[in-house]
């Protein structure tokens, strides 16, 4: 039995949250080279793959919110993207098996509420009162919080300027009042909308919305004043002394907010304390490490190895270490000194190599070894 078929045969009883790293393996697999998989493992490639998509029709209908069929959204994508890698357009697949895609892709669409309705009213040439009406009147029935955040994600993503200026307005009086009533709602769902919604507020910002943002911000919570003060920055409006200075404190954030005063010319109210390089570095690397696609949080412990100049690149490369018990690491790296690297501006990277593989009798051999893994 293969590895591929070893796994297979472990997925059938996991959860989704560990088929959705499985199935993104695979996918990045067969995007890569999918000649690297032998006949017999395409083959119940494959016929797994169908094997969960009945499994996924049978479960979604029945998933009892939404945050946990959005899990299984993802990891649809994925399922979709191995058949296209290794078997190409759906048009290859012999019609029964079109049917379940397609069965299944229906039902997805029609769970999507919020994100298949902004879809289609934004394919239209312009967008009235009453396609934002019929959309905000389904969403005062939704109880899903989850599922309501995402409208902002999804506004995000689309054509503002084919909004009319009656539907914008309807927008905007909506932002408003959820800005305020998430605010009281105080659970992690609210909190993630309000993120989101402080983000794309930009393009609908009125008094009432800046108001709003000015009072988020006295929340504390700096992962949403980040993208309070990046909107406010937008806007031309000025950003709370304190607000700066918590965001600079912050590790995770400190870059971040250092790079949004950049762009509006803002640096000298930075404090000064948090302002030096390798800190900038460091807090970009720290914040790049917390993508859900790299370890999905703040290393335990990071320290910085050193600099390194490259002849044709003008900034320096900080090399930092860091360790962490993430999940997303294999056992065998989990809680070891591993290497990443940063610049000032952001270019922040990490293969999660191990510290000890390059390590040389020196600091200056052991740089060496890590710069000519940096490309």
């Amino acid at each position: 039995m293969s590895q591929i078929t070893e796994m297979i045969t472990t997925l059938q009883t996991a959860p989704y949250s560990e088929k959705k790293q499985f199935l993104e393996y695979l996918c990045r697999m067969a995007e890569a080279d999918k000649r690297q998989i032998s006949h017999e493992d395409r083959n119940a490639i494959i016929e797994m793959v169908f094997a969960e998509v009945e499994q996924m029709r049978r479960d979604i209908p029945d998933t009892a919110t939404y945050r946990e069929k959005d899990l299984i959204f993802e990891c649809t994508n994925s399922l979709f993207g191995i058949l296209w890698f290794l078997n190409g357009p759906p048009a290859n697949l012999p019609e029964a098996q079109q049917m379940k895609i397609k069965a299944l892709a229906s039902l997805i669409k029609q769970e999507r509420h919020i994100e298949t309705t902004l879809d289609e009213i934004f394919q239209q040439p312009s967008v009235t009162e009453t396609d934002i009406n019929r959309l905000l009147y389904w969403m005062k029935g939704c109880t899903d919080e989850y599922q309501k955040g995402k409208l902002f994600l999804g506004l995000g993503h689309q054509e503002l300027s084919r909004l009319s200026e009656g539907a914008r307005q309807i927008l905007k009086e909506y932002m408003a009042a959820e800005l305020r009533r998430l605010m009281a709602v105080d659970t992690e769902d609210a909190w993630n909308a309000l993120e989101v919604l402080a983000d794309v507020s930009r393009y609908f910002a009125d008094e009432a919305i800046v108001y709003g943002l000015l009072e988020l911000l006295g929340q504390g919570r700096n992962h949403i004043s980040c993208y309070v003060m990046d909107t406010l920055c937008f806007l031309g409006e000025d950003v709370p002394q304190s607000t700066i200075d918590s965001l600079a404190a912050d590790l995770e954030y400190a870059h971040f907010a250092y790079q949004t005063l950049q762009l509006v010319g803002k640096t000298s109210l930075f404090p000064a304390a948090y302002a030096a390089p390798e800190y900038l570095a460091k807090s970009a690397l720290v914040h790049w490490l917390t993508y859900p696609t790299e370890l999905g949080k703040i290393p335990d412990e990071i320290a910085m190895l050193g600099k390194i100049k490259f002849l044709f690149k003008k900034e320096p490369y900080y090399i930092f270490k860091f360790r962490s018990d993430s999940d997303t690491l294999d056992d065998e790296n989990k809680n070891k000194w591993l290497i990443g690297w940063s610049t000032v501006k952001g270019d922040s990277f990490s293969h999660f190599h191990p510290l000890a593989a390059f390590e040389g009798a020196t600091l200056e051999e052991t740089l060496k070894r890590i710069k000519k893994t940096i490309k």
